[in-house]
Formats: C-alpha cells, sequence, structure tokens
C-alpha cells in the first residue's frame, strides 16, 4: 500500500513539472518561435510538413491558467523527461557545441523508459506524438569591438534510418551589449513544438557560443513527454 501510494504521490509530481514547464514556455516563448510540427514518416525521404502558428498581435500567449486533474493523471503515466543544463567538467569540453545535462538533480527527471544517452541526447522509447522544448539562456558582456554577434540553438533529431541528423526547432538572436560601460546582457532562446517521432529517435540540443551559455537554476533545460 505504501509502495502504491509513494509511486502515485511521484507520478502527481512529474505530472506537475511538466504541465508547469508546459505553461511556462507558452507564456515565455515569442509567438513567432512557437510551433506546431506533425512529421510524417516516409520510408525513402522522410519529408516533414511544418505548421508555424504566428500571433497577429505579436504578443505572449495568454493562459487560463487552470490544469484538468484528470489530465495530469493520464499523462504521468506516459514517457518523459526533463533536463537541466550543466557545464562540462572536463575542461577539454567546454568548446564543444552540444550541450549537457542532468537528469537526476533538482527538478530533473527522466521516468517512463524514457532515456537520457551518454551522448547527450534523449532517447524516445516509443512511437508517439511529443511535446519537445528547449530553453538555452546566454550572457556575456559588451562585445568586441562594438560589433553585434548571432547567438543561435538548435534541437536535432536522429535516427538509425537517417543519413543524418534532422533539424527539428532552431533559435536566433543577435545581441550586443555596452562594450564602454561593460554591462552584462541576458538573454534565452526558447522554442516548443509537437512532433511524431519513433522508437530510438534521439534529440539532442548544439549551440553557437557554448562558453556563453548561462546554468544558472531555470535557464537552460531541454525534455520532451508523449502526448499520444
Amino acid at each position: 500500500m505504501q509502495s502504491q501510494e509513494k509511486k502515485e504521490s511521484s507520478g502527481s509530481r512529474t505530472a506537475v513539472v511538466i504541465c508547469a514547464v508546459v505553461v511556462t514556455l507558452l507564456l515565455s516563448v515569442p509567438t513567432t518561435a512557437l510551433l506546431s510540427l506533425y512529421f510524417t514518416r516516409d520510408n525513402a525521404k522522410q519529408n516533414a510538413s511544418v505548421q508555424q502558428i504566428h500571433d497577429e498581435n505579436s504578443t505572449h500567449e495568454k493562459l487560463s491558467g487552470s490544469v484538468n486533474p484528470s489530465w495530469m493523471k493520464v499523462n504521468a503515466e506516459k514517457p518523459a523527461a526533463h533536463l537541466i543544463g550543466v557545464a562540462p567538467k572536463n575542461k577539454t569540453l567546454v568548446h564543444t557545441h552540444r550541450i549537457q545535462w542532468q537528469s537526476t538533480a533538482g527538478h530533473a527527471f527522466i521516468r517512463n523508459e524514457i532515456q537520457y544517452s551518454p551522448s547527450h541526447s534523449i532517447v524516445i522509447p516509443q512511437q508517439g506524438l511529443y511535446y519537445v522544448y528547449c530553453q538555452v539562456g546566454f550572457r556575456g558582456k559588451g562585445c568586441h569591438k562594438g560589433i553585434p554577434f548571432t547567438l543561435t540553438n538548435q534541437v536535432f533529431h536522429e535516427h538509425d534510418s537517417y543519413p543524418q541528423p534532422i533539424l527539428l526547432l532552431a533559435g536566433i538572436e543577435t545581441v550586443c551589449g555596452n562594450e564602454q560601460f561593460a554591462k552584462t546582457w541576458y538573454t534565452a532562446l526558447t522554442q516548443g513544438a509537437l512532433v511524431h517521432l519513433d522508437k530510438n529517435h534521439h534529440l539532442y540540443v548544439n549551440v553557437s557560443h557554448p562558453l556563453l551559455v548561462n546554468y544558472e537554476d531555470g535557464k537552460t533545460f531541454f525534455g520532451a513527454v508523449q502526448i499520444s
């Protein structure tokens, strides 16, 4: 009985984390980056169709804020992962463009057969429609000779049946802090999408400027949850 109660309690907590992340993304993602992607499988070419949702007034999405308890209960049993960005401990890896993640500390978790691989990717356990999301925070001081530069983060998915990884989500922003006063600037690139994925799909994140990634709490995270 106690084991069952602990299992239900754990499922409820992870469901709350998922709901909170989705709500946070919907509130913070610019509507030009909020995508609804439905990938159709083609044994020959792996074609994909993309539907982009734009807000006519270029404002952020507004939500009613209520979460259906029955939705939380049903989705608590589905594969899900929420990963937190972690700075590489190995100094030889600080310049790598693929972000490393923590899957167990803090609010991070993996559950129901979804995996976090040594290649720093989420491994999908079964076919279905998934909500995939990512946020990468950046920070820096000024810019070299006052010249703006461009930050990017990209979510790729790869599979044994693909000849090469396929770009799934991308964020881009040109920044430049105030060099004269050496002020620190902050920004974050955030994306979310509904994607049809197959078993053993691998999802990972690349960034353009790994040394500028902000690993403070709540700044950099990555996840996926099966919707249906």
